[in-house]
C-alpha cells in the first residue's frame, strides 16, 4: 500500500491529534519531517518532548556553541530525538515554500524511502501552491484537509501555545488559501471534521482507510505497456520502454518487474482480465498507438481487411478509453500527468493531438521515427512526469 498522503490543514488543526489516530489503522506509517530555515527556533513543547514534523537548522544543534546557549537561554534541555539540519533553503529552490515568513522544505528522499518499501508516507501541509507541487511528483497522493470544528482544541494538547486569536487568525488565513485555489486542485477531496472527540475522528479515518489505503495495490512506478502485436517491431519497441525506465529511474530500477505488457499474444481480440487490472494499479501508463490504421489493406484478404475496419489496433484504443477513465478516477490532477502515448511517424501520425477531451485538452501523441528516438522521447517523458530519482 504505497502511497503518499497529504494532509492540508490550517496551523493548529490538530495534525497530531489526527496523526495519533490514523497509527491506530497503520502503525508503520512514515511521518515525512519538513526541513526549516533557522529563523524558525524550537517551540518549548518540541524541546521538551522532540515531537515535531520539522528538522531544525543546525544553529539550534546541542553540539554547537551556538545551540548551546540558545537552551541555555531557555532554560530547557534539548530532547534526544529533534532533528537538526545544514541544509541552505535558497529563495529560488522550486521545492522550498514560505509559510508566514519561514521558509519550509519537505523531505522528499524520506518520502521516496518509504514508498520504495511499499509504505505509507503521510506529510502536513497548509498551502495549496504546496499541495499542488507535491502532486507534480507524486501523482497518485491522496489528499486529506483537516478541519477543526468552532476552533477547538485539546485540552490535554501540550503543543497548544497559541492563543485563541491566533488560532482563528490562522484557520482563517489558511482556509481563504484553500478556497482560493481550490479549482486548481482535484475534485473529491475528503474532509475530516475534527472535533477532538476520539470516536468521532476514529469513524472517519476508518473510512477513509478502508477505500484509499486497505484495498489499494499501487505499486510506485510501474508502468503498463499497451501496444499491439501486429508489427514485429513491437517486441523491440516494448524493450526500448524498459530500458528508458531503466535509465531514467537508474540501476537498481528493476524494469523485469515494474514494467509489463499484456501477454496474450495469439492475436485475439479477447482482453484478459490481468490487462484491466493492470491499467488499475500501475503508476504510469505507455500506450503505442503505432498500429492504429491499416497501411496494408489492399493486400490482405478481404477477411483481415475486414478485421482492420476499426484499426489494427483496436483492443489499444478500447484500453486507452479505460486508461483515461482509470487516471480520471483517480483524481490525478492531468491525465497526461501519468500517460505517455507514442507513434512512430508516418502520414497517419503527423498529427500530434489525439481529438480526446481528457478535461479541456487533447491528449499528446509523442511521434518517433525509430526505436532509438523512441527510447529518447519515453524517457524524456519519464524524467519530467518523476521528477525525483530515488
Amino acid at each position: 500500500m504505497s502511497r503518499l498522503i497529504i494532509v492540508a490543514g490550517a496551523g493548529g488543526s490538530g495534525k497530531s491529534f489526527f496523526l495519533k489516530h490514523w497509527r491506530h489503522y497503520d502503525p508503520d506509517v512514515i511521518r515525512i519531517k519538513k526541513f526549516v530555515d533557522k529563523n524558525r527556533a524550537p517551540r518549548k513543547y518540541e524541546i521538551k518532548t522532540g515531537d515535531s514534523d520539522l528538522i531544525f537548522a543546525d544553529c539550534f544543534n546541542p553540539d554547537f556553541e551556538e545551540g548551546r546557549m540558545f537552551y541555555q537561554n531557555a532554560g530547557l534541555t534539548c530532547h534526544k530525538d529533534l532533528q537538526f539540519h545544514n541544509n541552505v533553503l535558497k529563495p529560488n529552490d522550486k521545492y522550498a515554500y514560505s509559510y508566514r515568513g519561514v521558509r519550509y522544505k519537505i523531505d522528499f528522499e524520506k518520502i521516496d524511502e518509504a514508498l520504495s518499501n511499499e509504505k505509507t508516507a503521510i506529510v502536513v501541509v497548509r498551502k495549496a501552491k504546496t499541495i499542488l507541487n507535491l502532486l507534480n511528483i507524486y501523482h497518485d497522493a491522496i489528499i486529506i484537509y483537516l478541519y477543526t470544528i468552532n476552533n477547538e482544541y485539546s485540552s490535554t494538547d501540550e503543543s497548544h501555545e497559541l492563543t485563541k486569536a491566533e488560532r482563528e487568525s490562522r484557520i482563517k488565513e489558511d482556509l481563504k488559501d484553500y478556497i482560493d485555489n481550490i479549482s486548481l486542485l482535484p475534485s473529491g477531496i475528503p474532509v475530516i471534521l475534527n472535533d477532538y472527540v476520539d470516536d468521532s475522528v476514529q469513524k472517519q479515518i476508518e473510512e477513509l482507510f478502508n477505500a484509499q489505503i486497505r484495498d489499494h495495490h499501487f505499486r510506485h512506478k510501474s508502468i503498463f505497456v499497451i501496444q499491439s502485436y501486429a508489427d514485429p517491431t513491437s517486441e523491440g519497441n516494448f524493450n526500448m520502454i524498459k530500458r528508458a525506465a531503466k535509465e531514467c529511474f537508474g540501476p537498481q530500477y528493476d524494469s523485469d518487474s515494474l514494467v509489463k505488457r499484456a501477454d496474450s499474444k495469439n492475436g485475439t481480440y479477447m482482453i484478459p482480465t490481468h490487462v484491466w487490472d493492470s491499467i488499475d494499479n500501475s503508476d504510469c501508463i505507455v500506450c503505442d498507438i503505432t498500429n492504429d490504421r491499416c497501411d496494408n489493406c489492399k493486400e490482405m484478404s478481404d477477411t483481415d481487411e475486414k478485421k482492420t475496419l476499426q484499426g489494427i489496433s483496436s483492443n489499444v484504443w478500447i484500453e486507452l478509453g479505460y486508461v483515461i477513465k482509470t487516471l480520471k478516477g483517480r483524481k490525478t490532477h492531468e491525465v497526461g500527468k501519468r500517460l505517455i502515448i507514442v507513434s512512430r511517424e508516418d502520414k497517419h501520425t503527423k498529427k500530434s493531438l489525439i481529438p480526446v477531451n481528457s478535461g479541456g485538452t487533447a491528449l499528446k501523441v509523442e511521434t518517433y521515427l525509430d526505436q532509438n528516438s523512441l527510447l529518447e522521447c519515453v524517457k524524456k517523458s519519464l524524467e519530467e512526469m518523476f521528477p525525483r530519482n530515488i
